[in-house]
């Protein structure tokens, strides 16, 4: 169902249309895994911190900046981004899933940030001022929403004159057995339909032209788009099923329901998958984010 939002002193169009349906399909699969996130957290911060590394240097960062980190999840990198920026900077961290910005903000005070502000939106329609920051990030979300174009026209909307993004989607799977692997098993086994390319999921912007077409859709032209591999650990197979099953939104109850036969076979096609990747018992499994960055 698309509804119309209600005009606002920050809308950037008389009326915005939303998919409230899309939005709170996604709000509940994420809402499902947030504690799974947070329970990682330590995990997917070491593995990912070049990534974290590469939003914060990408933008910039300097004390005293307005920053936006849409699609904050558990809270990379808006922490770091916190940290970077305080005292006299600023952060607004958002998500569609609360439970995920509870969580991130329970990890914020512990760690002293104060300089961070947790908002439940969606990217497609911000409230927030035209030109509010001097900065925005966006890692693996812009790739789940309804019309990734609008969120991509929003955030230039409240960017600054001079403001800079950084913006990271999945490379093709063929360059990321981090995720192929497993999504792959889960598919057969679930005996999961191929979705169309244009389909939220996180190969949808999979192809740097793809990323840069709803970029430029947006209104962001000025920008560079690069690779960035870089190596995710497990202490075994046995860990990477455990973890990629926990942290994967929309699939716990499915798998769950899963025949013995069903998740032997899972259990089969996952160690075929991961074979070449062993160093010992250890999998190294190579992750390549797509990472567009530039300024308005």
């Amino acid at each position: 169902m698309i509804v119309a939002k209600q005009p606002s002193a920050f809308s950037s169009e008389p009326n915005v249309l939303i998919d409230e349906e899309h939005t709170q399909k996604q709000r509940e699969q994420w809402d499902s895994v947030a504690h799974a996130w947070d329970r990682h957290f330590e995990w997917y911060a070491g593995c990912f911190q070049p990534l974290i590394d590469w939003c914060c240097d990408a933008v910039a960062l300097t004390a005293g900046v307005r920053v936006l980190d849409i699609a904050a999840g558990s809270g990379l990198p808006a922490l770091a981004v916190a940290a970077r920026v305080q005292p006299q900077g600023s952060v607004v961290a958002i998500d569609i899933s609360p439970p995920m910005l509870r969580l991130a903000e329970r990890r914020a005070r512990a760690t002293g940030l104060r300089n961070i502000e947790f908002r439940a939106m969606n990217a497609e329609a911000l409230a927030f001022a035209d030109h509010s920051f001097d900065a925005v990030t966006c890692t693996f979300g812009l790739m789940f929403c309804a019309d990734p174009a609008r969120a991509v026209a929003e955030l230039r909307r409240v960017l600054a004159p001079g403001g800079r993004f950084a913006i990271s989607t999945w490379a093709e799977p063929s360059r990321n057995p981090f995720l192929a692997i497993f999504g792959r098993a889960v598919a057969e086994v679930l005996s999961l339909p191929r979705p169309p390319r244009s389909a939220p999921g996180p190969f949808r912007f999979s192809q740097p032209d793809e990323l840069e077409a709803v970029m430029r859709a947006g209104g962001l032209t000025d920008l560079e788009i690069e690779s960035r591999p870089l190596t995710v650990v497990y202490e075994s197979v046995e860990v990477y099923q455990e973890i990629s099953k926990a942290l994967s939104p929309g699939l716990q109850s499915k798998l769950d329901a899963l025949t013995h036969a069903e998740t032997s076979r899972l259990d089969e096609l996952v160690r075929a998958g991961a074979a070449p990747f062993l160093d010992g018992s250890r999998l190294r499994l190579i992750a390549t984010p797509l990472c567009a960055a530039g300024l308005v």
